[in-house]
């Protein structure tokens, strides 16, 4: 089975899936793949399989990826999402319940960082894994949001690149069904 292959079984978007065609192998791709939100969908996809990273520390990744955005607004305007972040960080370590997490992303509701705090409870409550990748993509988003339409586009590309190092530096693929054996 080719990577492209694959992907297109797991139902990954098209654009995914065309730009994995030259590529051979996962570790190769995931290396080099330009989207952290690519990267936390094939995480999330793949969560609970042998080898693959548990629904937890994908979301203590997704976290990071939040907090970098949340460094582009003035700091008395993300106060609740800092602490919403701590709550859900320790959601991955099991010290609070998806109830008490999910309280503290609601206090967040009028902040910039609100959407993908409220798509990470839903991939945490749900096991969805588009919901974790938009967790990702809208944390870009509020990135981008910042920015004049002009400079909207290369503020995008730049911020999915970092958080695709982000994602990489933290999380390890699994094994695929391709060749040999899988890696």
């Amino acid at each position: 089975m080719t990577l492209n292959s694959w992907l297109e079984e797991l139902d990954a978007c098209d654009e995914a899936v065309d730009w994995s065609k030259k590529y051979q192998t996962l570790p190769k791709a995931w290396i080099e793949c330009p989207r952290g939100d690519w990267l936390i969908w094939l995480a999330a996809t793949m969560e609970g399989k042998r080898g693959w990273p548990t629904k937890r520390k994908i979301v203590s990744v997704a976290c990071d990826c939040v907090e970098m955005a949340i460094k582009e607004f003035p700091a008395d305007e993300v106060e609740s999402t800092k602490r919403a972040i701590k709550v859900v960080r320790a959601w991955t370590r099991g010290a609070v319940d998806a109830k008490e997490m999910r309280a503290a992303v609601y206090n967040t509701e009028n902040e910039g960082c609100w959407y993908p705090l409220d798509w990470m409870c839903d991939y945490i409550n749900h096991g969805n894994a588009t919901n974790a990748s938009f967790v990702v993509e809208k944390a870009v988003c509020t990135i981008v949001g910042q920015y004049s339409r002009v400079e909207t586009i290369e503020v995008y590309n730049k911020a999915i690149k970092r958080m695709a190092t982000v994602v990489r530096r933290r999380l390890k693929p699994g094994p695929w069904p391709g060749k040999k054996g899988g890696k």
